[in-house]
């Protein structure tokens, strides 16, 4: 988790997508162009980006992420009397 700053709940939810994109665009672009700057690694980003739809995963994803953190107790103490039997 990110903390401070001014986005970090954006990089956060960044962090949970990195590995279908950041990654894969990073080893990709390394491989094709030892000597790139950042030019062809972002090129590659946007493109797994739309690839993998992730702006259109993000607030289904979200949703789930949401609606599992309220369901589940944080604790024993939390958790209906049935649940501890």
């Amino acid at each position: 988790m990110h903390d401070g700053g001014t986005l970090p709940f954006v990089y956060d939810v960044a962090d949970l997508y990195k590995h279908l994109t950041s990654i894969p665009a990073a080893f990709l672009a390394a491989r094709q162009d030892p000597a790139d700057e950042g030019e062809l690694a972002r090129t590659f980003l946007k493109e797994r980006v739309e690839e993998q739809h992730i702006l259109q995963r993000i607030p289904k994803d979200l949703a789930v992420l949401f609606d599992s953190a309220e369901a589940a107790p944080s604790s024993a103490t939390d958790r209906p009397p049935s649940a501890l039997a």
